[in-house]
């Protein structure tokens, strides 16, 4: 899937309370490990160094992997801003911003070959560390608890989700899952009373619940 990002210049809207709520959810969870990497003091500590860096490989080859037969062919005005919103955001189409990550990542790693020995020792036992420390052998996250796509699919549609909130009648929430059922691979909505219980426990509420269509009797 290609990835929104805004232009240089615009403004970023704040995050909704329930996204929030999410956020510090995912970060008792499987960003834990990766916030215990943050810098402690002045001295640098390149084994954290090449932990982070670990976690960027890894992330960049599990992309690889599941983009590699879905690349999306986007049209002219997604990747373009259009004249009139030329702060608005716009779409990377995958392959080029794979090709940016690993070019980062590259450099990262070239630069840390002009370390002393010492220090790079430290870095390169991290750099294999870190393969492991968000993502295990499976391409699956470390210390997800169960919701963690949801919370995901949930943090990738927030603006849509929040417009949604503000119509007249304001949407429902099985209108909200619709929008997510079929990424979570629950295209029949048989998931949806524990997505409810999802969207109680982050408070994201909507007017009405709605309830999914029974499936016709054969």
């Amino acid at each position: 899937m290609p990835m929104m990002v805004p232009l240089q210049g615009a403004e970023i809207p704040p995050l909704p309370a329930w996204a929030g709520k999410i956020c510090e959810q995912l970060s008792k969870t499987i960003f834990k490990r990766l916030l215990e990497l943050r810098p402690q003091g002045d001295q640098v500590n390149w084994r954290n160094v090449g932990k982070m860096l670990g976690v960027w490989q890894r992330i960049v080859t599990v992309l690889a992997e599941r983009w590699k037969d879905s690349e999306c062919v986007l049209p002219e005005e997604a990747i373009a801003p259009p004249k009139e919103a030329p702060d608005s955001c716009v779409m990377i189409p995958q392959t080029d911003l794979l090709a940016a990550m690993q070019e980062s990542l590259t450099a990262s790693i070239v630069d840390n070959l002009a370390k002393n020995p010492v220090e790079q020792s430290e870095f390169f036992a991290g750099l294999g560390e870190g393969y492991e420390l968000f993502l295990d052998t499976n391409g699956q996250f470390t210390g997800d608890r169960g919701r963690t796509k949801v919370y995901l699919e949930l943090l990738g549609h927030w603006t849509e989700i929040e417009a949604m909130r503000k119509t007249n009648p304001p949407s429902t929430a099985l209108d909200v899952y619709k929008l997510i059922a079929v990424s979570l691979g629950d295209p029949d909505h048989q998931r949806f009373d524990w997505f409810c219980d999802v969207c109680d426990g982050i408070g994201l509420f909507v007017k009405k619940r709605g309830r999914p269509a029974k499936p016709p009797r054969k």
